[in-house]
């Protein structure tokens, strides 16, 4: 495998997903940058992925990775950065597998250890095996509506509430069907079960407001 493996990423009764990911962007010492520089070539800019299927016993078909490294860009005053994805999705992928992942990947395991990323999902359950304590409500004031399907709950530091968002669902009920999508920021490393710590912060967020029956 040329990922870390994913770790358990557990899928809660009557619910299915379609994609679980995990990005981050960040600058690069010049020292570091040196490391990609004979793989990166005369353009300065690399972008790389590869595709594997997802391990056994995972409601998922695919396990996906891109990354970009860029040594400069349209000026020599650019600072050179990475940036990279990590995707387990329900939907097969024809996404290329690039030979020079295997060069690249490890450098960026080594330059990086602890950092900071964005996890995020996408979530639907049918109706009937969700109870959420975002209800529809109606919107007699607004004319042209006749309700609110649904919402977007943010929580950001207690002392900076117009800051950074720590975590966020947005909850959307469709007729038969309830759609969520998260997303929080946490600290991860690229080593095995890379996904299994942020995924179970983030289950906690969703437990808090969505029971799975």
């Amino acid at each position: 495998m040329h990922l870390p493996t994913p770790g358990q990423v557990s899928i809660p009764p009557g619910a299915a997903y379609s994609r679980v990911a995990l990005s981050s962007s960040f600058g690069l010492a010049k020292d570091d940058a040196e490391r990609f520089a004979e793989v990166v070539g005369a353009s300065g800019t690399l972008h790389l992925s590869t595709n594997e299927g997802a391990p056994t016993g995972m409601n998922f078909s695919s396990y996906r990775g891109t990354l970009g490294v860029h040594i400069h860009g349209k000026s020599v005053a650019d600072e050179p950065w990475i940036h990279y994805r990590l995707e387990l999705s329900t939907e097969g992928s024809d996404q290329p597998v690039d030979e020079d992942w295997t060069k690249v990947w490890p450098q960026v395991v080594t330059v990086l250890a602890e950092h900071r990323a964005v996890l995020r999902f996408a979530l639907r359950a049918k109706r009937e095996r969700v109870t959420s304590i975002v209800q529809p409500l109606a919107l007699p004031s607004f004319q042209g509506f006749s309700h609110m399907a649904g919402c977007r709950l943010v929580k950001t530091q207690e002392d900076k509430p117009n800051g950074d968002e720590l975590y966020s669902l947005l909850i959307d009920h469709s007729r038969d069907t309830i759609h969520i999508i998260g997303r929080m920021a946490v600290e991860v490393g690229l080593r095995d079960s890379v996904f299994e710590k942020p995924w179970s912060l983030m289950t906690a967020v969703l437990h808090e407001v969505v029971e799975f029956g």
